[in-house]
């Protein structure tokens, strides 16, 4: 009888999904490679208090990395589009802003201020995107950029 063949260094396994047809009749998939961690000894690689504060500060730097893409979409999900809409009386030569305490509104700045669109009537507007929840934000009296 033949001896098995002595292990070597396997290659990693990979997990394909099943191929596809598009359309125009390409064929696809994606291999992805499949994660394994142990923290089992091997003859090669004893375990070691080294060893496993590696692997565990590996692991933990993963779990970070998670969190904070999943934090980074909350906020994006938390952000809106608003309309501020403001009657005001604003005198010859002014206009109305806005200004908060978020990106899209200037970040409180007031030289960063929204300017908001007459709409005749003292009725003053404007649509903003990107407004996260909670955004605190005042108006303001100031001289029109617009000339």
């Amino acid at each position: 009888q033949k001896a098995p063949p002595s292990p070597k260094a396997a290659s990693p396994k990979k997990d394909a999904s099943p191929p596809k047809q598009d359309g125009a009749g390409a064929v696809g998939g994606v291999v992805r490679p499949e994660r394994q961690r142990s923290l089992g000894a091997s003859p090669d690689q004893p375990l070691t208090a080294k060893r496993v504060s590696k692997l565990l500060r590996s692991t933990s730097e993963d779990i970070l990395s998670l969190m904070n893409h999943f934090e980074s979409r909350l906020n994006l999900l938390s952000q809106w589009k608003v309309m501020f809409k403001m009657r005001a009386k604003v005198t010859y030569g002014d206009a109305l802003y806005i200004s908060g305490d978020c990106e899209s509104l200037g970040r409180g700045v007031p030289e960063n201020a929204i300017r908001m669109s007459h709409a005749g009537d003292d009725e003053w507007s404007v649509l903003l995107d990107g407004v996260p929840e909670g955004t605190r934000y005042r108006y303001l009296v100031q001289k029109d950029s617009k000339g």
